[in-house]
């Protein structure tokens, strides 16, 4: 497991492992940011933003409740996709799982992020 944060995660799946949308849990929201945010906004009318300026990427979100709609919509698309979800989360440290993805090689791939 290595530790990563949100961009690095995103470019993992994206650039090393051919993912057109990489859905990441930060708590609450799943955030989708970058070139993954433009494809959903396009196609799901997720409105871009970036987050009143404390991201350093724009992104489109959606509310963990969320999580069955959204997977729905991304199986009727031609894209390839990752749920990375939080599996546990402590003062200094949150751990994500792949749980759900069109490409079941990266199931149970885990992530890292130290916490400030």
């Amino acid at each position: 497991m290595n530790h990563k944060k949100i961009i690095d995660i995103h470019n993992i799946l994206t650039k090393e492992n051919n993912i057109d949308v990489v859905l990441i849990q930060i708590g609450g929201w799943f955030e989708i940011i970058e070139e993954s945010a433009y494809l959903l906004s396009t196609d799901f009318g997720l409105k871009i933003q970036d987050n009143g300026g404390l991201r350093p990427y724009n992104l489109v979100r959606f509310p963990v409740k969320s999580l069955n709609k959204y997977y729905s919509l991304l199986e009727s698309t031609p894209y390839t996709y990752c749920f990375v979800e939080e599996i546990d989360r402590a003062a200094d440290l949150v751990r994500r799982e792949i749980r759900l993805t069109s490409n079941t090689d990266l199931v149970g791939m885990q992530f890292e992020h130290i916490l400030k």
